[in-house]
């Protein structure tokens, strides 16, 4: 998602052009692309001229939703999705620890959107580029 909205002005990204760049091997590119498709957060278009782009700008696509296509519920452990897992939910102190750690998490995420991401992407690459001109 970060390379698509990184390339997002450039048409269509092809797989193949999305590994080179990510070092992300193209067949688990294909898994992750199919959950971001059926999921209406990427576009596919076929031809030569084909590949994939984000369906919305990414301003308005948040973290949190990203990792819950690509990860399912964002839970440390079972009993905070679904009290009925354990007959101590009552009683369990640690559940409660877990679901303010879930709860932290989940606003962390969802505080942050794809175009933050890419801003920090993109001032790191200008960090990059300051620290080899010096050398």
């Amino acid at each position: 998602m970060l390379d698509l909205a990184v390339h997002s002005g450039e048409g269509p990204q092809p797989l193949k052009e999305i590994a080179g760049r990510t070092g992300i091997t193209i067949k688990y590119l294909e898994q992750i692309i199919s959950k971001l498709v059926s999921a209406g957060l990427v576009l596919s278009s076929r031809g030569q001229s084909g590949g994939y782009v984000l369906s919305r700008p990414a301003k308005e696509i948040h973290l949190s939703t990203i990792l819950t296509v690509l990860e399912g519920p964002l839970i440390p452990v079972p009993c905070v999705g679904n009290a009925a897992q354990c007959s101590q939910t009552t009683q369990c102190v640690t559940r409660e620890i877990w679901q303010e750690l879930s709860q932290s998490i989940w606003n962390t995420l969802d505080a942050i959107l794809l175009s933050d991401m890419v801003r920090r992407y993109q001032e790191k690459q200008v960090n990059k580029e300051d620290i080899m001109y010096h050398i």
